[in-house]
């Protein structure tokens, strides 16, 4: 639930609490891929773009929900 909160949030434009989202779901499942994706296309879109690449590096070295990624709506402008 945490991260399709995250994910509304980035939709709405609201990047830093989307990213205090993804924190807490991080907190909750470290192993959950998503939550460091999601959490890495929010650091890109703010410009911390090392802390991105080590979020998607971290991503992908986990399980990944392909559904999550694969519904999510990628023309949102943010």
């Amino acid at each position: 639930i945490i991260d399709h909160a995250g994910q509304a949030l980035i939709e709405l434009g609201k990047l830093e609490e989307a990213l205090i989202e993804f924190e807490k779901a991080i907190k909750i499942n470290k192993e959950k891929g998503d939550h460091f994706y999601f959490r890495g296309l929010v650091k890109s879109k703010v410009n911390l773009l090392e802390e991105a690449n080590n979020d998607f590096d971290i991503a992908l070295n986990k399980t990944l929900t392909v559904d999550s990624i694969n519904n999510y709506d990628w023309d949102c402008n943010f």
